[in-house]
């Protein structure tokens, strides 16, 4: 990797110059730079996040402001970390269902350069701490997804103006949430899943009732739409998997969370702020098998989560995500909660450059929805770009070469159901487009 990528990636990333300089060093010498930072905030400088509550207009402003605080919070045992958190104004107006609420936006986000994730790990750590614990609801949850697709730039007022537009607030890869509920026991405190939503892909959530529509970029349902605290089957059996045994969430210690994106396992650990890494507790994991042959996937899903009788099936929606490019974190509304220390570190070998960008709406097909067969163009398509058919399950049903110009592709023997057609050109630029069969 030359002198001019890296320099692009201290632009993009936030990277401290120190660790692109021992990245470099040790390139040189043909050994792994392990451990770059690509994100790394203590809260000092407030232009390292993206804040989404500055897209909107909320309560009774007049004009964009946000709707997060920097204090510095101190936890009983005396530990104090500088942290963020929803202002007092913010609580009042955290809801979704009118015109003057924050739409579930109480949310801020770290974009970072693309990420390849076939043989290389992320690691996304932070601390966090409540000012209360409740006997029921969501109103203090929190959640962290991991996203692909994620945007350039998110322009104002984009929750309600761009609310036909597709994923303009990206997509959730992989997310988990930790709820503030007590007593022991009696509700979810940790869920943990893969997308969300409806759509392969992964999508957020809109908020529709008569004329008022809009996104809710900080809520995220389970693949298929199920609601993550359901009492649905756990992983793999459906697309979460929880933790029952005791509730995480605490107002007298900061908590320090690990989320360990491997590529092929996912974990979340936890340990009460200060300890060494060593103390950590395995809250949740989750096997996520890279696309390959079916029986194979099953068969690691069903080894790796200790299940007594063979799977039939993936689950719903079933996607491993390749690429990611930024971290969302999201406070549910009127219970305080306290964010600090933020921290993703990869290992270098999974920075890619922009040429692995993923683009949407760039292959036109049509009919669509279609029968027997759809007829696509691709704009400014190199030449030597392959096609593939990828079905809800993240399958490749079919492949061949293409062309910028129109395409005619048959689909016999593709049943009825919600179809990807991706087109992966020499660069590594990935375009893609869903379509549907009826």
């Amino acid at each position: 990797m030359s002198l001019f990528t890296f320099g692009f990636l201290f632009n993009q990333t936030h990277m401290r110059f120190i660790g692109i300089f021992a990245c470099l060093y040790s390139i040189s010498f043909s050994s792994i730079c392990q451990n770059i930072e690509l994100v790394n905030d203590d809260f000092t400088d407030s232009t390292k996040y993206i804040d989404l509550t500055k897209k909107l207009i909320w309560g009774n402003n007049s004009g964009i402001r946000s709707a997060f605080r920097l204090v510095n919070k101190q936890d009983q045992s005396g530990l104090t970390y500088k942290a963020i958190t929803q202002s007092d104004s913010a609580r009042k107006h955290s809801g979704y269902q009118l015109p003057n609420s924050l739409k579930a936006s109480l949310v801020y986000d770290y974009r970072f350069q693309d990420f390849d994730r076939n043989n290389d790990s992320l690691t996304i750590e932070f601390d966090v701490l409540w000012d209360v614990l409740v006997s029921g609801g969501n109103q203090g949850r929190i959640v962290v997804a991991l996203m692909h697709d994620y945007p350039d730039s998110i322009q104002d007022n984009t929750i309600t103006d761009s609310v036909n537009a597709e994923a303009p607030f990206g997509r959730p890869a992989y997310s988990f949430r930790i709820l503030n509920r007590i007593p022991q026991g009696a509700n979810n405190y940790a869920n943990m899943m893969y997308g969300g939503g409806k759509d392969s892909l992964g999508e957020f959530e809109k908020f529709s009732s008569g004329p008022n529509r809009w996104w809710l970029p900080g809520f995220i349902s389970g693949p298929g739409g199920i609601a993550p605290e359901s009492s649905a089957p756990e992983y793999p059996l459906s697309g979460v998997v929880r933790w029952l045994n005791y509730t995480t969430a605490s107002v007298t210690r900061w908590k320090h969370y690990t989320w360990k994106i491997n590529p092929e396992r996912l974990e979340v650990k936890v340990r009460t702020s200060g300890l060494p890494a060593g103390q950590d507790t395995l809250l949740m994991f989750m096997v996520v098998p890279k696309p390959g042959p079916e029986n194979e996937m099953l068969a690691k899903m069903q080894t790796g989560h200790s299940l007594n009788q063979p799977l039939d099936s993936l689950p719903i929606l079933y996607n491993w995500f390749e690429k990611v490019n930024g971290v969302r974190f999201i406070m549910a509304g009127k219970n305080p909660t306290y964010f600090a220390n933020i921290s993703v570190k990869g290992s270098s070998g999974g920075l890619v450059s922009n040429k692995g960008k993923l683009e949407h709406q760039i292959v036109k097909l049509f009919p669509n929805p279609a029968k027997d067969k759809i007829h696509v163009s691709v704009k400014d398509s190199e030449t030597g770009s392959q096609y593939e058919i990828v079905n809800s399950k993240g399958q490749t049903l079919m492949n061949g070469n293409i062309d910028r110009n129109s395409n005619e592709i048959k689909l016999s023997g593709l049943h009825q159901g919600l179809y990807l057609i991706r087109v992966v050109e020499n660069s590594g630029r990935i375009r893609q487009q869903k379509f549907l069969i009826e």
